[in-house]
């Protein structure tokens, strides 16, 4: 466990924050009925790889609306996929936000080409304990429309 202290002064005042760290917990549980991980517990160690990311591949240019594809992961009862205007993945220039694709392949309905024509998409696996797995290397591909 690491002990950080963290001490500011504004104007007269004397502000001080000690804070721990310990290690990330390896299971994230669920809130209820969203999918989101929000809390921990270590009482389901479940260990998911990342899956890897088959098509487009990268750098690749595609037609509108093409179908993303990935390895399955075993263990995943569902999928996160994400497909944003950056690498960040940060909400703002995310297009694609799904936490509950079933399958390994997507077929992108949105049309992301009339904001960014290159995109960026990563995809991880989620265990039916809702447990999430490292996320896949980003990869990136330009949208050609004809």
């Amino acid at each position: 466990m690491k002990v950080a202290r963290l001490m500011l002064i504004v104007g007269s005042i004397l502000f001080s924050l000690v804070t721990t760290a310990q290690p990330a917990p390896a299971v994230l549980a669920s809130s209820a009925g969203r999918g989101h991980p929000t809390s921990t517990s270590n009482s389901m160690a479940v260990m998911l790889g990342a899956p890897t990311l088959i098509s487009p591949a990268k750098g690749a240019f595609v037609r509108p609306n093409p179908t993303l594809v990935w390895s399955s992961v075993s263990g995943a009862a569902r999928y996160h996929l994400q497909l944003a205007g950056g690498t960040y993945f940060d909400q703002q220039a995310n297009f694609i936000d799904n936490w509950n694709v079933t399958s390994t392949s997507y077929y992108m309905s949105a049309h992301p080409e009339a904001y960014f024509k290159h995109v960026y998409w990563r995809v991880q696996a989620i265990s039916a304990n809702n447990v999430q797995g490292p996320w896949s290397a980003v990869s990136d591909f330009t949208i050609v429309t004809p």
